[in-house]
């Protein structure tokens, strides 16, 4: 098994796994936690795979910082628009990278400084570029959100088909 497949096949497997936690985090049900004197730990980078959701999440809850990919072109060719649009908190800074099949990042279709945007007064922050070069398979695009000293990470995938 050469190189590329078996780093295809991981990244299938690692992107099956993420979508089964957020399928069970999903239908958990919500609670609300009875407010603690004691402060809460910094988030720690967490990746968070997400399919086109057809509703806009509400943003964070106060001193949590998250990001969630709205939606995301989930094929696209050579030649195609891909839009990226995610939902975390207003004012927060958000840095796309993207990771072709083979592993080689990219600056390429969100080129600096594009690649960074601010989110809106909703939390919103979107990106388009023209995907000019292909490698065919699965791309992974990472989200570091950056906002008042907090850092979180989110990973998503879309399929490069010709």
């Amino acid at each position: 098994m050469c190189k590329s497949q078996s780093t295809t096949i991981f990244l299938f497997i690692l992107s099956s796994i993420l979508g089964m936690l957020l399928l069970v985090a999903c239908t958990a049900p919500a609670t609300t936690p009875a407010p603690s004197p004691v402060p809460s730990p910094k988030p720690t980078s967490t990746p968070v795979a997400s399919p086109s959701p057809t509703t806009v999440p509400a943003p964070p809850a106060t001193g949590e910082l998250k990001f969630e990919f709205v939606s995301v072109t989930r094929q696209i060719k050579k030649g195609d628009e891909l839009t990226v649009v995610g939902k975390t908190s207003p004012g927060t800074e958000c840095t796309i990278v993207m990771t072709f099949a083979n592993g080689q990042v990219s600056n390429l279709v969100f080129p600096p400084p594009a690649n960074k945007q601010v989110a809106d007064a909703n939390g919103r922050v979107e990106w388009k570029g023209t995907v000019a070069r292909v490698i065919i398979g699965e791309t992974k695009l990472d989200v570091t959100a950056v906002k008042d000293g907090k850092t979180v990470t989110a990973s998503t995938t879309y399929q490069i088909i010709e």
